[in-house]
């Protein structure tokens, strides 16, 4: 196993008024595999995420699913129709509902190998819609927050593991 110390990026971007890109990644010393095996096994994701807690429902591209995340002590669960490609990417391209409505929220995870041994994680969100003017940026600022420390624990997780 490499000693390469753990390398993270993680910032908002704005494209447009009310048009706002998360970007978060981290380098984890593990080959692409054992990083996708640990963010696929969405039963045992509430034993070492904080955030997103649980996927569950038709685990397969254009599935029907629902995420579950923690934010400040409650679960929130929101329907997805998933994109998913195994061993590379999943996320969803959602209208968001609620106070958010009007939204539309595009969240990817995707794991990327840079050599045998060292894989780099990417999770990335777009904040758009017609009240985006009005809630993208604090959806963002929540996810920049959120996003980093996601990735901090997926790959303690996988270092465990190994």
């Amino acid at each position: 196993m490499s000693n390469l110390k753990q390398i993270e990026t993680c910032y908002i971007q704005q494209h447009e008024d009310g048009h706002f890109l998360v970007y978060s990644d981290i380098i984890i010393n593990a080959s692409k595999k054992e990083v996708w095996d640990v963010l696929s096994d969405f039963k045992s994701m509430n034993q070492w995420s904080s955030t997103m807690v649980n996927i569950s429902g038709e685990i397969k591209d254009k599935g029907n699913i629902q995420s579950h995340f923690n934010f400040d002590g409650q679960i929130w669960i929101a329907d997805h129709i998933f994109i998913f490609n195994e061993g590379e990417y999943f996320g969803w391209s959602d209208p968001l509902t609620g106070n958010f409505s009007g939204n539309k929220d595009n969240h990817l995870f995707k794991v990327e190998a840079i050599s045998e041994n060292v894989t780099r994680f990417i999770q990335t969100d777009e904040f758009t819609g017609e009240n985006a003017s009005k809630h993208s940026l604090l959806l963002a600022r929540v996810a920049f927050d959120a996003y980093p420390k996601f990735n901090r624990e997926l790959a303690e997780r996988v270092m465990n593991n190994n």
